[in-house]
């Protein structure tokens, strides 16, 4: 029915802003105002659109009637669906470059199925009599595919686009280690550390300009937190929203 339809509709577009979301809030200290604007304006026209006369229709295509959207929706419900498949490629470029070793194998397995899914997707769009089926045998593939490599090792889900290299959890006042974790090997004595930071951040507080957000190094990033109990410092390869807003929760 038409009303399913644009239920199909709006799933679609809301799905796409919220990957959309996921990917930059993970990937980027601030979400970008431009793709933010962009996302939103076809969000809106799809909403818009759906409800106008005869952006939805009925016609003969494949041997049977069926229904696809007309006009002006089309371009953009199309527009949308293709930023929604590009995100979900990008998705899964990301966790197969960041997947460890152990992870490698079921990583490119999603990879694949995502590839399948993509290329559903455009034969399936050329609504050609011949290709249709073609294009709803690799997007299914491509979603089973996917769906198998999610079962099999769910742990590829929690892949995010950076690299922590140390954490540590220091006293606010007497600066004392509370709690210290290496996911690499440092020659740099946890004292010697802890001490450093927590003289860093008396330093900071002489000049009464508030506090250090992240400090930036040429291969990576020193973020710092603080509470009146705690001293969060987190060493990764880039900084995101998703990491300071992680640091800032380990300070309450």
């Amino acid at each position: 029915s038409i009303d399913l339809y644009r239920a199909s509709c709006f799933a679609a577009t809301i799905s796409t802003i919220f990957l959309f979301l996921f990917i930059d809030f993970t990937s980027r200290e601030s979400v970008s105002p431009i793709n933010i604007a962009l996302i939103s304006l076809l969000s809106g026209m799809v909403f818009i659109l759906v409800w106008q006369e005869n952006s939805i229709i009925f016609y003969d295509g494949f041997g049977y009637p069926s229904i696809k959207t007309s006009g002006i929706f089309a371009v953009v419900g199309n527009l949308v669906l293709l930023l929604n498949v590009l995100f979900y490629l990008y998705w899964a470029l990301r966790i197969s470059i960041k997947a460890p070793q152990k992870l490698r194998k079921s990583s490119l397995t999603f990879l694949c199925g995502t590839l399948l899914l993509l290329s559903g997707f455009f034969i399936w769009s050329a609504k050609y009599l011949l290709m249709a089926p073609i294009g709803i045998f690799f997007t299914g593939t491509g979603m089973l595919v996917s769906i198998i490599s999610w079962v099999k090792e769910p742990k590829i889900l929690y892949i995010l686009p950076f690299k922590a290299y140390r954490l540590i959890v220091l006293h606010g006042k007497s600066g004392v280690p509370l709690f210290n974790y290496n996911w690499v090997e440092y020659k740099v004595d946890e004292a010697i550390y802890s001490g450093l930071l927590h003289a860093l951040n008396n330093a900071i507080q002489i000049l009464k300009r508030g506090s250090i957000k992240h400090i930036l190094l040429t291969e990576g990033v020193l973020i710092l937190k603080k509470s009146e109990n705690v001293l969060v410092g987190l060493i990764a390869d880039k900084t995101s929203k998703f990491l300071t807003n992680l640091c800032k929760s380990s300070t309450i």
